[in-house]
This record gives structure tokens, C-alpha cells and sequence, in this order.
């Protein structure tokens, strides 16, 4: 009973288990935190120096994503320590709420908005034009290799059609 509580609780927490084992890789996951602190940090700094790299509009609407992405992230913070889960499987005291992948999806949007705003300002020194379109496709080439090397041992069972 234990396995399939913690089974239950971990995919209902976002997270996908393979023989009890979340698929995961701490070198990948350690690159997607670095990258989104970096690179949304990068556009705070843009925000607050540059007065002229953007319209009032494009500034008014990455303002308003920082406030969502602050919102969102302690509203959920909020959710995780104002109730006790006890003995319930999802939420619980190990997975609460902020761990939730489809409750902090609400905050995608914002969060990619700062993200690329990031990545644009990080590469504005750099007056080549493809420079930009090709980090960006870099980027996307290592997120989908990264996620079939990671989900690659699950796409060759047996039991999954997607050996197929």
C-alpha cells in the first residue's frame, strides 16, 4: 500500500515515475534553474537600467508578468504551509501544492515572456542577426534531446507503444 501512495502522490505531483524512479537528470534540471534565474534576471536588470531598450507597452507588459510570476509563486508557496496534509497522499507534507506541474503551468506564460525577454537582452551585444534565432534553436535542440535521453529507457519497454 505504501509503493502505490507514494506511486499516486509523485505523478499527482507533476512528476512521472519509471520502476519507482522519477525520470529526471539532476544535470538537466541544474541547467533549467540556472537558465531561468540567469536569464529572468538578466531581464529584471534590463527593466530596471534600460529606460529605452523597450516601448512603454512592452515594458508595462513584462512588469505585469514579474507581478504574475510573483503572485503565482506565493500564492502557491501560500497554498503549501497554510494546511496540515497529514496522512492524504496528494496533497502531502512531502509533495504540497507548489510542487503541483499543473498549478504552476498558470504561470508559463509570464515566466517564458521574461525568459526570452532575458535571452534577448543577454544577446543584444552580439550585432550578428542570426545569433538570436540560432541560441534559440540551440535551446530547443537541448530541451528535446535532453528529454529523449532522459525518457529514452521508457520508449524501448515492451509495454509502451512507442517502441513501435
Amino acid at each position: 500500500m505504501d509503493f502505490f501512495v507514494h506511486t499516486v502522490g509523485d505523478v499527482l505531483a507533476g512528476g512521472i515515475l519509471w520502476h519507482r524512479q522519477p525520470l529526471a537528470s539532476p544535470v538537466v534540471d541544474t541547467i533549467y534553474a540556472v537558465s531561468s534565474i540567469g536569464f529572468v534576471g538578466v531581464a529584471m536588470a534590463a527593466l530596471l537600467f534600460r529606460s529605452n531598450a523597450v516601448t512603454g507597452p512592452q515594458r508595462q507588459a513584462l512588469w505585469l508578468g514579474f507581478l504574475c510570476l510573483v503572485a503565482a509563486a506565493a500564492f502557491l508557496g501560500f497554498l503549501s504551509i497554510i494546511y496540515d496534509f497529514q496522512d492524504c497522499f496528494y496533497p502531502s507534507r512531502a509533495h504540497p501544492y507548489f510542487t503541483s506541474g499543473r498549478l504552476i503551468l498558470g504561470a508559463l506564460i509570464p515566466f517564458l515572456l521574461l525568459y526570452l525577454y532575458g535571452l534577448d537582452c543577454a544577446l543584444s551585444r552580439i550585432k550578428n542577426r542570426w545569433t538570436k534565432p540560432l541560441a534559440l534553436a540551440c535551446l530547443i535542440l537541448f530541451m528535446l534531446i535532453s528529454e529523449i535521453a532522459i525518457n529514452l529507457r521508457m520508449f524501448s519497454n515492451a509495454y509502451n507503444w512507442f517502441h513501435m
